[in-house]
């Protein structure tokens, strides 16, 4: 499955990711703003793993997500 995830480069949302990922073999998008909560090397172990991306941006950005609804095509959203 293919989900894109919110806010998964905090404390919780990075163990969902990985639980996801690990755990279920799923394909996760994880986009994330990386303000105060999050922080990329919280997911410093899934580097490399083409099971996940990080991308940098915000839910308001609507032509973000619609290019990353285009491109990703997930079967869940995860927030």
């Amino acid at each position: 499955m293919k989900i894109l995830l919110t806010g998964g480069a905090g404390f919780i949302g990075s163990n969902l990711v990985r639980l996801l990922v690990r755990t279920h073999g799923h394909e996760v998008l994880n986009l994330d703003a990386l303000t105060y909560a999050g922080n990329p090397r919280s997911l410093a172990d899934l580097e490399g793993d083409p099971r996940h991306r990080l991308v940098r941006g915000d839910i308001g950005d609507a032509a973000l997500l619609a290019r990353l609804f285009a491109e990703f095509k997930p079967d869940a959203v995860m927030h």
